[in-house]
């Protein structure tokens, strides 16, 4: 609708003659269409994910702990059976889960993501522990990092569960496009991981597609979330650094 607007009122000043106006809503256009109906952010969210697309979870079967990022669940969990309302990537909290299933760790933990709830934050881990307690994890033991702010503070206190408990490899669980900036702090915070990545979002051409599949005529609002997150991490790398949390060479 945003774009047809646009469009609309881009013609309308082109027909009074307002070439400022127009040429204004001209770009407006143009950088919906770009964003929106291309696959340029999808490749760009790609390039992000594309070190991480071969990350073979059987390395992760020594690790004595895997750390999975928060962020996996989100608000209305009143409304839900379950309890909980899970985001889009969940599937975070699922490959985590998957991963203990396969390996020989015996500890998961899971990182600090919040639900604000009645006028306050609830951890993500109180909602989600009644539906892991029936996963079938075994004697897996379960921790969780309490509500934390950030990826960076998540980095701090699991560096402070490795020197508790004499860890020495843990295995860093979280979205792909987020995975570069997320192993960032955690190396700069002195906690060595085993990136293994999940939640691919990027396009991915196929061998057999044509250039032109990857286009549409209106924009898309899943295109310019991509576009979203990959600013986001962008922006994020670059804070991230000037704060120290990510060492130079990371």
């Amino acid at each position: 609708m945003v774009w047809l607007v646009l469009i609309l009122m881009m013609a309308w000043n082109l027909y009074r003659r307002k070439f400022w106006w127009a040429a204004i809503h001209g770009l407006m256009v143009f950088g919906l269409s770009l964003f929106g109906s291309t696959p340029l952010p999808g490749w760009l969210l790609a390039g992000l994910e594309k070190p991480y697309v071969n990350a073979c979870w059987a390395d992760a079967r020594e690790a004595d702990a895997i750390i999975v990022l928060g962020g996996y669940l989100t608000d209305g969990q009143k409304k839900e059976p379950a309890g909980f309302d899970v985001s889009q990537h969940f599937d975070r909290l699922l490959a985590g889960i998957e991963i203990v299933r396969r390996s020989k760790a015996k500890c998961l933990v899971l990182g600090g993501g919040s639900i604000p709830q009645e006028g306050k934050f609830v951890s993500e881990y109180d909602l989600i522990k009644p539906w892991l307690d029936q996963a079938g994890l075994g004697d897996t033991a379960i921790k969780h990092l309490g509500i934390c702010a950030n990826t960076n503070e998540e980095a701090r206190r699991v560096k402070v569960l490795m020197n508790n408990n004499n860890w020495e490899t843990v295995c860093l669980v979280t979205s792909a496009w987020h995975m570069r900036r997320a192993r960032g702090a955690f190396e700069s915070a002195g906690v060595q991981v085993i990136p293994v990545a999940c939640d691919f979002t990027g396009f991915y051409r196929a061998p057999d597609s044509g250039l032109l599949e990857h286009f549409t005529l209106l924009p898309q609002s899943g295109r310019l979330n991509m576009m979203r997150i990959y600013l986001h991490e962008q922006v994020g790398w670059l804070y991230y650094r000037s704060r120290g949390w990510i060492k130079p060479g990371k």
